[in-house]
């Protein structure tokens, strides 16, 4: 069904009425997604971001408990949200680690553990 984005008025395919099949999907449901709002790809992804944004620094802060291993997704993970390219090398972001729900011990570049 084509919808029209609330935040940016562009116009794209959402699957509602079959949410498991829908592009959105692939993203963790970290942020509130109303039915009636269907937000575009580039918007819902920038809210996700956003919102997982959050949810690392209250972690670093000590304010909420890794519940991250919760939005674990079968597949792929998702650029932009789970990792990032970086001279053709991928890097995994502090939402993919507190994913993993431990720290490796290898020293990686965004993990949100504390070191100890």
């Amino acid at each position: 069904m084509k919808q029209t984005c609330p935040n940016c008025n562009s116009v794209f395919d959402c699957q509602v009425e079959n949410a498991a099949a829908c592009w959105c999907h692939k993203l963790p449901a970290i942020a509130p997604i109303e039915a009636a709002r269907c937000l575009c790809p580039a918007c819902l992804k920038a809210q996700v971001q956003e919102q997982i944004e959050q949810f690392v620094a209250d972690f670093k802060a000590g304010k909420r408990y890794n519940t991250a291993p919760d939005y674990k997704r079968p597949g792929r993970p998702v650029e932009g949200i789970d990792y990032y390219m970086e001279n053709g090398m991928f890097v995994m972001t502090s939402w993919s680690h507190l994913k993993r729900g431990y720290c490796c011990g290898s020293g990686c570049r965004h993990c949100p553990y504390p070191k100890g």
